[in-house]
């Protein structure tokens, strides 16, 4: 579920971008019907990291850790996208664990309507991808302060 959310919000980035918009197009056009589920996805990521070497950047993945996933077991393609990431060399991170001990350890770090982070859940990843960052990318004076999560949803008083 997450990554079917997750590819849907990619490509209508994607689409909607004035300057991936025409690639994306043209990109579409080649996809052939017999490319199915992840493999678009997987694709979408190989010319994300295409784009991002040639402006001298470095692509680099944060998957987001759902509620649904650590109530019970995660979902079994995000292993498959993790070990795509690290076959085709693009960083990847994934922090269940941490998550799952907060979520499990009582931390309310997701809202109760659904997997939106509560302030606590933001403040965790921004941990994690500092962590990541340090660790992972060589960025050494990074820390969970200049780390900015951002959600689309305002948390009220009833969540």
């Amino acid at each position: 579920q997450g990554f079917k959310n997750l590819r849907y919000s990619v490509m209508r980035s994607l689409s909607m971008n004035p300057l991936t918009k025409k690639w994306f197009s043209d990109l579409r056009l080649k996809l052939n019907r017999e490319d199915v589920d992840l493999n678009v996805t997987k694709k979408l990521f190989l010319r994300m990291n295409e784009i991002a070497l040639e402006g001298n950047a470095k692509l680099a993945v944060f998957v987001v850790p759902y509620k649904s996933a650590l109530e019970k077991l995660p979902n079994p393609h995000i292993y498959d996208f993790l070990d795509f990431f690290e076959n085709t060399g693009i960083p990847a991170f994934y922090p269940y664990d941490s998550f799952y001990r907060g979520f499990k350890g009582g931390k309310k770090l997701f809202l109760n309507q659904d997997d939106h982070w509560t302030e606590e859940g933001h403040e965790l990843a921004a941990e994690s991808i500092a962590v990541f960052l340090k660790k992972e990318l060589d960025f050494p004076n990074v820390n969970s302060s200049s780390i900015l999560t951002v959600s689309h949803v305002r948390s009220s008083g009833e969540n």
